[in-house]
């Protein structure tokens, strides 16, 4: 069975790195917003909720303060996996001088599954939003790039092919997409009753190894094509995603 691990170093105390991943007050600010209720005793559930929505939720299998948690994993904001069998998440704090290695391991994981897909990039995200946290007393001032859409399932899915960046949650009426390195602000999706009528005064420039190759990919995708723009001493290619949102590829 798959199993996939992300470690971030942190510079902080493992009772301070414990207190952030089980604290409802601390996981609002660095695990996607959300607000996790456990009692933390084996055999108790644990649900990470988003204001009435739970995200995720699971059952405490481990406890071993401050140095290892496990727990089950289920993904129940995602339409395919909230119906497959749970998998397990292991959190392990090594105390290494003035800093914490964390490290959040997934296995007992069903091959081909959707769970795989969603958790094969690890944590190395809401990681960072923590380390950032725990060192300099504040979130990551920019979160989000937010695109306000007619279909936001559709437009997540365009823009992970435009930049590898990985589903990290979806509802009704949201998208959210991170990078799996954990590097810059998420981008997401709000679908809203309006449609796109001006040209955006905000956009994304995307580097491509390959100019000509992305206009293709992009277009296959359900990309537009706008015109090729030249100044700064640079050239690059104007599009437009699906929903009309201009973006910049060079």
């Amino acid at each position: 069975m798959p199993s996939f691990t992300s470690s971030m170093y942190i510079t902080a105390t493992r009772d301070r790195v414990w207190e952030a991943i089980t604290s409802p007050e601390w996981t609002r600010q660095w695990y996607f917003d959300t607000l996790v209720e456990s009692s933390w005793q084996v055999g108790a559930p644990v649900v990470y909720r988003r204001g009435n929505a739970t995200l995720f939720d699971g059952i405490v299998l481990e406890v071993n303060a401050p140095s290892q948690l496990v727990t089950t994993f289920a993904a129940k904001f995602h339409p395919e996996a909230r119906h497959e069998r749970p998998s397990r998440m292991t959190w392990r704090l090594l105390a290494l001088g003035e800093d914490v290695k964390l490290s959040v391991t997934y296995d007992d994981i069903d091959e081909g599954s959707a769970i795989e897909t969603l958790v094969k990039d690890g944590l190395a995200y809401p990681l960072n939003n923590l380390k950032y946290i725990l060192e300099t007393g504040r979130r990551p001032p920019v979160a989000n790039v937010v695109f306000d859409c007619a279909d936001h399932a559709r437009l997540a899915q365009f823009w992970s092919q435009v930049t590898g960046y990985v589903l990290d949650g979806m509802g009704d009426d949201w998208a959210a997409l991170h990078d799996p390195r954990g590097v810059g602000p998420r981008l997401l999706f709000y679908r809203v009753p309006e449609s796109k009528t001006v040209k955006n005064r905000v956009h994304l420039d995307i580097s491509v190894a390959d100019r000509a190759a992305a206009e293709e990919q992009f277009q296959a995708l359900g990309g537009r094509r706008m015109e090729a723009v030249s100044g700064f001493g640079l050239t690059w290619t104007v599009m437009a995603d699906p929903e009309g949102n201009e973006f910049c590829i060079a």
